[in-house]
């Protein structure tokens, strides 16, 4: 499968470790094509064995898996005029933490092109309460699974 990340930087975090941890296992074991596409180019907190690209390749991108991180990623990724399926994993909620208009949060979350997955049950049931959709979870960023 070739897949295309996007994440807010490269630098240490949970989310970034966990992520990229997973990309490597899964380019060793398989023969998926994945690459990252980091906003903030910054030092990496592990080696990783996939592309790293810049973000004017988004729109360069089709027929494969076009996964967004948070909800600004979402929403480019749904700018983009490509064949790939988007997906939106949600490793945090978000909304809880930047400044976002109901109505921004809305057209993006529940885009109907736009496929939502959470990493926990409360994040599932928060996604469900707010926005009113059923999300898949999928713990622990399980690329397969995706």
């Amino acid at each position: 499968m070739k897949t295309m990340i996007l994440l807010d930087h490269l630098a240490f975090s949970e989310k970034n470790y966990v992520i990229l941890n997973e990309v490597n296992r899964i380019i060793e074991t398989t023969l998926h094509d994945v690459c990252i596409v980091p906003y903030d180019l910054s030092n990496k907190i592990i080696p990783t064995l996939c592309a790293v690209m810049n973000l004017n390749q988004l729109s360069c991108f089709s027929n494969g898996l076009l996964m967004a991180t948070t909800i600004k990623h979402a929403a480019e990724i749904l700018s983009c005029s490509n064949s790939s399926k988007k997906v939106l994993y949600l490793w945090d909620l978000d909304w809880l933490f930047d400044e976002y208009s109901t109505e921004y949060l809305m057209e993006v979350v529940t885009n109907k092109n736009l496929k939502v997955i959470t990493r926990s049950d409360s994040h599932r049931e928060a996604v469900k309460t707010f926005f009113g959709i059923e999300t898949t979870i999928v713990k622990d960023f399980k690329l397969e699974q995706i």
